[in-house]
């Protein structure tokens, strides 16, 4: 699979704001933390209000009967958010791309916990990329994070749901469609975006006569390529794999078709729905998910689980996003990341300035 590369370099530790004229130091402390109480000798899902899915078996930690594991979890999946904790992508002097970090402690008594099982995190990103790894956090003196020992991700099931998502665009649309641009019909990345709702797509590709008839954005989509779609009977689970495919190509390559458009469609109030190359503003950190204004808080999901049992947790992390998921056996930060060496042929030279 392609790959994409975005990177940055931290020139200082510390900003001066314009309004106050006071430093700002950047560092970890800057990004707030989530915490909850767990009992030790049960099992969880838990979800973040950012997205992580993190998944506890029961009797995960080495603590005394009947005692409470507190959890505190910091999460940084955007620039700013990596900015302003100070956290660098760097492992022993090589430049990392970075795929977002989060920062999971077990404690008891404000106590660390050693650890007996491992503990699953999921976190979301914009886009999937197969030469990324999980790199543990190492402090150093200068309160700086250099990533080291990085390990493969459990990847499979994402990069599964892509790969059929390819074979299945390939065999059902590709005669009347592009991934990323207009064709026969419009480019199939951000189809979700476009539509009035996060559920049209999928209907209308399994329904397209009878929407036809009398669905405002579908007569649009008529009149825009002069061609009626074919009828499709898909599980939504391929019309899903079909689009993740189509978005993740986007990311990579043409970010803005997953942008919403400024201008409402004509003849409808719906206005995210037009099919448009109009005005977009493009996030310069489209490899990171954008800045969610969310309060920091974690979920305990429905269903205690059992170690065989994962169907409460693959649940939690079917989104339109992909997901990275790995393993931890001990408390600290960690960062999904692949060397700059990896994606020579995409680098290219930006200008910073603050």
């Amino acid at each position: 699979m392609r790959k994409a590369i975005l990177f940055f370099i931290l020139f200082s530790f510390t900003l001066i704001s314009c309004k106050t004229k006071k430093p700002v130091t950047l560092n970890t402390r800057n990004l707030k933390s989530s915490f909850i109480s767990l009992e030790a000798n049960r099992g969880y899902n838990l979800k973040t209000s950012k997205g992580a899915v993190i998944k506890i078996a029961a009797n995960s930690f080495d603590v005394p009967a009947g005692a409470k594991v507190e959890i505190e979890i910091k999460e940084a999946y955007n620039m700013q958010d990596i900015l302003m904790a100070g956290l660098t992508t760097m492992s022993n002097g090589k430049p990392l791309q970075s795929g977002g970090m989060i920062y999971f402690n077990a404690s008891t008594d404000g106590k660390p916990v050693k650890f007996l099982k491992e503990v699953g995190i999921t976190i979301p990103s914009k886009l999937y990329n197969d030469s990324m790894k999980v790199f543990k956090g190492e402090l150093k003196a200068d309160s700086s994070i250099n990533w080291i020992e990085p390990k493969p991700l459990d990847t499979s099931a994402e990069l599964k749901n892509l790969q059929n998502g390819y074979y299945l665009f390939r065999a059902n649309c590709a005669n009347c469609h592009k991934t990323l641009e207009d064709y026969t019909g419009p480019p199939m990345a951000g189809s979700r975006q476009r539509a009035p709702n996060v559920v049209w797509a999928y209907s209308f590709t399994n329904n397209v006569n009878s929407m036809m008839q009398n669905d405002p954005y579908a007569r649009f989509l008529l009149a825009k390529y002069g061609s009626r779609m074919t009828q499709f009977n898909l599980p939504k689970e391929d019309l899903k794999a079909i689009f993740d495919y189509c978005d993740n190509e986007a990311a990579l390559y043409k970010p803005e078709l997953l942008l919403k458009s400024s201008t409402p469609m004509p003849g409808t109030v719906v206005a995210d729905s037009q099919i448009s190359t109009g005005s977009f503003n493009i996030d310069c950190g489209y490899d990171t998910l954008p800045v969610v204004d969310a309060t920091n808080s974690i979920n305990i999901l429905p269903a205690p689980i059992s170690n065989n049992d994962t169907t409460v947790f693959e649940k939690a992390v079917q989104a339109e996003i992909p997901m990275y998921s790995f393993g931890i056996d001990n408390s600290g930060w960690y960062n999904i990341d692949c060397f700059i060496s990896n994606n020579t042929n995409e680098v290219s030279d930006v200008l910073l300035t603050a």
